[in-house]
C-alpha cells in the first residue's frame, strides 16, 4: 500500500489533500457550525490583539515621554488622549488576550468532543445500513470497524487542532495594511 502512495506525483497528493481538507470542513460544519464559527472568530480576535497591544504600548510610552517633556510624540493623537486612557486601553487589550486563550482551549475541546461523537455516529449508521449477518462474520469488517472507531475517537481533536493552527498561521501572516506595522523601532 505504501508503494502506491509513494508512486503518486506531488500534484496528485496535493489534490488528495485538498479533497480531504474540504471533506473535513464539510464534516465539521455539519457537526458543529456554531462552535466552529466561534473558534474561528476568537482566533481572528486573538490575531488582531497582538499588534493592537504593540500599538497601545507605543502610545503609552510616547504619551509618558511627552508628559515628561523629553520628546514630542510623533503621533498627534497621543496628545489628544489622556495618559490614563492609553493605560486603560492597553490594560483592557492585555486582559482580553489573557481571557481569550483559555476560552479558545475550552471551545476547541468541546468542538473536538462533539465532532468525535458525530463521526462515531455516522460510522455506526453506515455499518447498520448493510443487510444480513455476513458482515458480522467477516473478520476484515471487524478490523475495519475497529480502525474506523479508533480513527473517529482521535479525528475530532486532530481536525479542530490542526484546523485552528492553520487559521491562526494564516491570520498572523496576513498582508493587511495595518497602521501599526511601522510601530517597531
Amino acid at each position: 500500500m505504501e508503494h502506491i502512495f509513494l508512486a503518486k506525483s506531488f500534484g496528485q497528493k496535493l489534490v488528495g489533500t485538498a479533497r480531504l481538507c474540504w471533506t473535513t470542513v464539510q464534516l465539521a460544519w455539519k457537526a458543529i457550525p456554531v462552535l466552529l464559527v466561534s473558534v474561528l472568530l476568537l482566533f481572528g480576535i486573538q490575531a488582531v490583539l497582538l499588534p493592537l497591544q504593540l500599538a497601545l504600548s507605543r502610545a503609552v510610552i510616547d504619551s509618558l515621554t511627552a508628559l515628561a517633556g523629553h520628546t514630542v510624540a510623533p503621533d498627534p493623537t497621543v496628545h489628544h488622549v489622556p495618559f490614563a486612557v492609553w493605560i486603560a486601553f492597553a490594560l483592557a487589550v492585555v486582559t482580553l488576550g489573557q481571557l481569550i486563550a483559555p476560552l479558545i482551549a475550552v471551545l476547541q475541546s468541546r468542538s473536538s468532543d462533539c465532532l468525535t461523537g458525530y463521526i462515531t455516529e455516522q460510522v455506526m449508521l453506515a455499518a447498520n445500513r448493510w443487510q444480513g449477518l455476513e458482515r458480522f462474520e467477516d473478520p476484515s469488517f471487524a478490523d475495519d470497524l475497529h480502525g474506523a472507531h479508533e480513527f473517529a475517537t482521535r479525528s475530532g481533536l486532530y481536525m479542530i487542532d490542526y484546523g485552528s493552527r492553520t487559521v491562526l498561521a494564516f491570520s498572523r501572516r496576513s498582508a493587511w495594511p495595518l497602521p501599526w506595522r511601522g510601530c517597531i523601532r
